[in-house]
């Protein structure tokens, strides 16, 4: 047996399984004396309390049970003393108020008619709605008896609802003691007809609120547990306001959603409903309420004012025109209907080739079948020749969007998201074998959209589930908020019509009198949480293209809303229509995350249309080449490349990394994508280029170090007028006056793109060993270009021909780096060629054994040592792990190769020495001091000079 208790505001217990004009046992056994009649409540204290010559509970109709501590009351004629205890007669039985008429529990009872306890079924309890207008219960766990058009697997319990004149009922278990989800709704007098439901009053709770208009009868008010294994507390108010026609002032308010006006011909003020459901004509254009009148967006829209048939508003299912060429006019024409058309206010006509009627969402859940309907579209993600259905939905701003398409079984099932016209494709989703297919977006833009249903390779029935955050300013009057399928974001709340917030980018209110208001219509509002609206607009330094007056991208549109590639008043770009905005690139590199967002793109080289992705914007001077390459967490990624226009066919397209030949001066877009089906999340997006001779470098991406000038070439100038001059290595002049002009032949010149010749040569102790007129390897040759080790100048070793410089090693650890600084200087035998390499230069005493591990790093590296010619046949060459380990070694020069595996390996690591000294070797250099080497085992390392001895 389900336990159940209900109880009143006060606290007031109803006994389980207890009916009306049963003993509700709260009444003392035995009087009451008069010492305790001091302590004991009002209600059970033996006294009249209130002087209506009523005593206690259950007799006095203000009592509600005995532990109530008052027993005020306005009977026998106030407007709120209940039926069993006003004097009347209500039920007409010849029996009057408690305890003569048996329906009555008490005098507190609301009505004398009677509870039909089995009007819902043996096993719902039904209790009589209390006046209290608050009730509370527990469920636990259990199956339901009854289940709602919007679900309820759960135990329930019933009110029965006495309605004596129109009213309309707020019933709402979205309260604060409510720790279960719910599902509440109400049923006419059979208890079989259900008037109307519901299932989560928003996105941001599981409770539920119900509205009713009520005429006067019987009704079942039943509250249910959503799931048949949700168990816990549960309360529900009950607010009655006047029905429609009824009286109303400000004492007696109309329901939320209804008017306190006066309808035509009335004289008095009375609740009515919006006037796109009062009955009404009201703008006198001979059609009345939705979805007849055009000016009428929904039920709940309380405007009827158009221009139709020929103004420049009039939507196109009431304009009088055949807007979609398929000889069908506009919506209720009678047999001229067009079938694309659910309402007059409907701003297109239909959408192309759709041959089925198309359904409006009003509700966040529908249920539909493909059977029998007609093949009509063909995902880019599958659904080809199998039947689908259509369903329109009128959305406001939202910050974002989620469509789910299930099905029952192991079907595969697509979702597609198309623009009012459906000739645009926004996004599509597949469901293998029974999932669901999830379609997300953010920044949606208001207007209507077209939902594709789908079920891939079979017929059936199919739900779709959908759901949404409006943004702050946009509007909560469509019927989706009103369902509960789509809520305001937080912060923000609905005032009647649109959802504010506290930021003066969302607040309703016009901050920075320019005429326009919160996000996305004010310049100066970069997002809904933006606290200031101020902007320099039209005609300031800082007003964003999208508010400027001007055509910025030449298409004939001009700023926010007009130009669609504007997705707000404060877009900086007028000519990519992305609906998650475009990023300005100004650095080489910059992170990212594709999950949640909207696909605006299909470059030429995804593997599965449909993907969501980001536009970033970079503008260049003209460039040698550009290279731009994703890194991801996993997720399969594609890189598009676009000219100004930011559409049509890419310029390049590539599978993670792209590299462009030369580039004009201008402005690109680069496209981050999935390359298949759940190919999103976060990323980080690198890009480097090399500026053309004699080109600017002043933009944001040379200056952060991305693009660079080229080989021989420096950025040089004032600001404000830098481009890329011949370097002071390359230009031909001897500018330190040592002789020696330019690279390879001035020591002070590293490379051609140095812009500094000065050195300390020959004799300063920064001069390099390539120009200090010194032999230093002992091969009878010195100094660039008698050593034909030396590569320049400015080379740092006789005996390793490296462009770049030998660094000389002397500790454990070292962190180095192969950049795009180094050259390719060495092809080793265990990597790729074309690799960028560093060299280390190793003096070593003699040794028993020694390790080289480059192994820590993150890229892909080899490592190579080689002997005092720092070329030939390699001693050892190892990569994965880049590790070597050599025996016996004589003592000697050598030196250690660090290699990128691949031409395109950078990145950094750490090299690390260990060894051990053999028997006479000496132990006084660099590396044994520092700790890298140590005398083997059974040696020590003494002496003078200091060498490794038993």
């Amino acid at each position: 047996m389900r336990a159940m208790l209900v109880s009143l505001a006060l606290g007031a217990a109803f006994t389980v399984g207890c009916s009306k004009g049963g003993n509700m046992n709260d009444t003392p056994d035995a009087p009451v004396s008069p010492a305790d009649a001091n302590t004991l409540p009002k209600c059970s204290n033996g006294l009249d309390d209130d002087g209506d010559g009523k005593i206690d509970f259950p007799n006095d109709p203000g009592c509600l049970n005995g532990n109530q501590d008052d027993e005020m009351d306005d009977c026998p004629s106030g407007p709120n003393c209940p039926q069993c205890g006003n004097g009347v007669d209500d039920d007409g039985d010849s029996k009057t108020d408690y305890p003569a008429d048996p329906d009555c529990a008490g005098a507190w009872d609301t009505t004398e008619r009677g509870v039909n306890t089995n009007a819902c079924g043996a096993s719902v309890p039904i209790y009589p709605l209390p006046n209290t207008l608050v009730v509370d219960g527990m469920i636990q766990v259990g199956s339901s008896n009854m289940i709602s058009n919007c679900g309820g697997l759960g135990p329930e319990t019933a009110y029965q609802v006495d309605v004596t004149k129109p009213i309309v009922m707020v019933a709402s278990t979205d309260n604060s003691a409510t720790g279960i989800d719910t599902v509440i709704y109400l049923r006419a007098a059979d208890c079989t007809t259900e008037l109307t439901c519901n299932d989560n009053a928003s996105m941001a709770t599981t409770a539920s609120t119900l509205t009713a208009q009520l005429s006067p009868g019987t009704y079942y008010l039943i509250v249910d547990a959503a799931k048949s294994t949700d168990e816990g507390a549960w309360e529900m108010s009950i607010v009655e306001y006047p029905g429609q026609g009824e009286a109303c002032d400000a004492q007696n308010p109309c329901a939320p959603g209804y008017y306190c006006r006066m309808a035509p011909g009335d004289t008095k003020n009375t609740c009515q409903p919006p006037h796109c459901r009062d009955g009404y004509d009201d703008d006198s254009d001979t059609r009345t309420d939705f979805p007849n009148d055009p000016g009428c967006g929904s039920p709940d829209d309380d405007d009827e004012t158009d221009d139709c048939p020929n103004g420049v508003d009039c939507p196109a299912c009431a304009n009088g025109k055949d807007d979609d060429g398929d000889q069908l006019v506009d919506y209720g024409t009678g047999s001229n209907n067009d079938p694309g058309c659910l309402s007059a206010a409907q701003p297109v006509e239909g959408c192309g080739t759709e041959t089925d009627v198309m359904t409006l969402m009003t509700t966040g859940t529908v249920n539909g079948d493909t059977t029998g309907f007609t093949d009509n579209w063909s995902a880019t993600c599958g659904g080809s020749g199998y039947t689908d259905a259509l369903y329109v939905a009128q959305l406001p701003q939202l910050d974002s969007l989620s469509i789910s398409e299930t099905v029952n079984g192991s079907q595969d099932v697509v979702l597609d998201l198309f623009d009012k016209n459906c000739g645009s494709q926004l996004a599509c989703a597949y469901g293998y074998n029974g999932s669901p297919a999830n379609i997300t977006r953010t920044n949606v833009s208001p207007g209507l959209y077209a939902i594709v249903a789908d079920n891939d390779y079979s017929t059936g029935p199919f739900t779709i589930t959908l759901s949404g955050v409006i943004s702050p300013g946009g509007r909560c009057d469509v019927p989706l908020f009103t369902s509960g399928a789509l809520a305001c974001a937080n912060g923000s709340a609905c005032d009647g019509s649109i959802c504010k917030g506290n930021k003066q980018c969302d607040d309703g209110v016009e901050n920075d009198t320019d005429g326009k208001i919160d996000y996305p219509n004010d310049p100066g509002c970069s997002d809904p949480t933006d606290d200031s609206e101020s902007d320099d607009c039209p005609n300031g330094p800082n007003c964003p293209a999208c508010s400027n007056n001007k055509d910025d991208d030449l298409d004939g549109k001009t700023d926010y809303p007009a130009d669609s590639s504007c997705t707000a008043a404060s877009g900086t770009n007028e000519s990519c229509n992305s609906l998650d905005g475009v990023t300005p690139l100004t650095s080489a590199s910059v992170t990212g995350d594709t999950t949640g967002k909207s696909n605006d793109f299909e470059p030429s080289c995804v593997y599965y249309p449909g993907q969501p992705d980001l536009v970033y914007q970079v503008d260049v001077p003209a460039l040698d080449n550009f290279a731009a390459k994703i890194t991801t967490n996993g997720w399969y990624s594609d890189l598009a490349l676009y000219d100004a226009s930011c559409g049509g066919t890419n310029l390049t397209c590539s599978y993670s990394s792209l590299s462009q030949g030369a580039l004009a001066a201008g402005r690109y877009f680069l496209v981050v994508d999935g390359d298949y089906i759940g190919d999103y999340g976060s990323f980080t997006l690198n890009v480097s280029g090399t500026i053309a001779k004699n080109q600017s470098c002043e933009g944001a991406l040379a200056q952060s170090g991305a693009l660079t000038c080229g080989a021989g070439y420096s950025c040089k100038g004032n600001p404000g007028s830098r481009k890329c001059s011949p370097a002071a290595c390359n230009d031909g002049a001897d500018n330190d006056n040592d002789q020696k002009k330019d690279y390879p032949n001035d020591p002070g010149c590293s490379s051609t793109s140095d812009d500094d010749e000065t050195d300390d040569c020959p004799n300063g102790p920064n001069c390099p060993v390539c120009s200090n007129n010194k032999d230093d390897d002992g091969d009878n040759k010195t100094d660039y270009p008698a050593d034909t080790s030396c590569k320049s100048a400015a080379g740092t070793s006789e005996s390793c021909a490296s462009i770049d410089s030998v660094i000389v090693a002397t500790t454990p650890n070292t962190v180095g780096a192969i950049d795009a600084t180094l050259h390719d200087d060495f092809d080793l035998s265990c990597a790729s060629t074309g690799g960028l390499d560093q060299v280390y230069q190793v003096d070593l005493p003699k040794l028993s054994s020694i390790t080289f591990d480059a192994s820590v790093q993150n890229f892909y590296d080899s490592i190579e040592i080689l002997d005092s010619s720092c070329g030939g046949t390699a001693l050892a060459c190892n990569d994965f792990p880049s590790t070597s380990t050599l025996s016996n070694l004589a003592a000697g020069r050598y030196f250690v190769v660090i290699n990128g595996y691949y031409s395109d390996s950078v990145g950094t690591y750490l090299l690390q020495i260990s060894g051990k000294i053999a028997s006479g070797g000496a132990c006084d250099v660099p590396l044994a001091v520092n700790g890298a080497l140590t005398c083997d085992a059974g040696l020590t390392c003494k002496g003078s000079p200091k060498t490794c001895q038993p």
